[in-house]
């Protein structure tokens, strides 16, 4: 089979299409215009937020704002409370680095100069 045989074929078939009826093409046009028409309802406009509603939506949301507390918090608990693991961390940190302070002084999140500095 050549191409052109496949194109004779396809202009055959477009050729003798069945064309449908015009009360079928009604229906279908009905049918679009009770659907368009049904959706043309304008959408309500959402609530203006006033007063905590608005500081809460600036933050995204009071699950948000929920989150940040906790966060905060925790970070306030763990600056204040300083558990065990960690000033024993911080004072191993201290000997193996021949640090005789005590390990309020170790810097365990090291800035970008320490990186830079190692070559």
């Amino acid at each position: 089979m050549q191409d052109t045989d496949l194109d004779d074929l396809f202009q055959r078939m477009q050729d003798t299409a069945p064309m449908p009826s015009a009360r079928l093409i009604a229906r279908i046009e009905a049918d679009a215009l009770a659907e368009q028409n049904s959706r043309a309802a304008p959408a309500r406009r959402p609530a203006v937020r006033q007063g905590w509603g608005s500081f809460f939506a600036g933050f995204g949301g009071r699950g948000v704002l929920a989150g940040l507390g906790c966060a905060t918090m925790a970070g306030v608990w763990l600056g204040l409370a300083q558990p065990a693991p960690v000033a024993t961390l911080s004072d191993t940190l201290a000997l193996a680095l021949g640090m005789d302070t005590g390990g309020d002084q170790v810097d365990l999140i090291p800035t970008l100069d320490t990186f830079a500095l190692e070559g």
